[in-house]
């Protein structure tokens, strides 16, 4: 699976444009249990030479602040985009899980402030909550 990227922006305070990069196929283990295609994002910070891994995280459905918990086959991060839907001047961060619950997908919102990611404030957009079909695979493609 070819990890996706979309432009640059700036997800975080210091203004230099940063990447996040959705890995799909990543597989993660879980309480010893191997979760496979289970997904993951990573964002890549700028700095004045480029994108560094310096600084870089990666997020799953296991990590605080996002909503679930990494299953076998969600493949957190099939699509990712770094967009300001607040207006605050910083990019948050939209990622999808086409493949959680059974295919119906998933697609998750979570914002950047000044002060930082606010994880904690993660929204997520479901089948039940848009009325999308069942195996819709929301998440699958995001436009930046």
């Amino acid at each position: 699976m070819t990890p996706s990227a979309p432009p640059s922006r700036s997800a975080t305070t210091d203004g230099r444009a940063d990447a996040l990069v959705g890995t799909p196929g990543e597989d993660l283990t879980r309480d010893g249990v191997e979760r496979l295609d289970a997904g993951q994002a990573t964002l890549l910070q700028g700095s004045a030479s480029g994108l560094t891994t310096s600084g870089s995280f990666a997020l799953n459905q296991d990590t605080p602040g996002i909503l679930d918990s990494t299953e076998s086959g969600d493949r957190f991060g099939s699509s990712v985009s770094l967009v300001d839907l607040s207006g605050s001047g910083h990019a948050g961060l939209v990622l999808g899980a086409d493949g959680e619950d059974a295919g119906d997908g998933i697609v998750l919102y979570t914002p950047v402030h000044s002060t930082g990611f606010g994880l904690a404030r993660t929204v997520a957009l479901r089948r039940a909550s848009l009325g999308t079909p069942a195996g819709a695979h929301l998440g699958q493609t995001l436009t930046p």
